[in-house]
């Protein structure tokens, strides 16, 4: 696919496509676009998520990175929309 003249391509979609994961990462964003419409549930999303991440970890050279900040926010967010901080809302009362 050619982009337009003066145009470039998304340094996230360029690495996808190198890294061997575009096909699961387009399936994972379709989701995500589907669930902001209301057009779907991002809990559906999940196993997109999973694939997409499974298919990361065969190619480390190039995800590494991305990986890493996978896995740490997997530790500190376990739900999504996030939850607001309970010491902002405390500390608003």
């Amino acid at each position: 696919m050619e982009q337009a003249e003066g145009k470039k391509e998304c340094p996230i979609c360029v690495m996808f496509r190198e890294g061997g994961c575009e096909k699961q990462f387009n399936a994972f964003m379709d989701c995500g676009v589907k669930g902001e419409k209301g057009d779907g549930d991002y809990k559906d999303c999940i196993p997109l998520f999973e694939s997409m991440r499974q298919c990361m970890q065969r190619n480390p050279a190039v995800f590494g990175e991305v990986l890493n900040d996978v896995e740490e926010l997997a530790k500190t967010n376990t739900e999504y929309p996030p939850a607001p901080p309970a010491t902002a809302t405390a500390a608003a009362q």
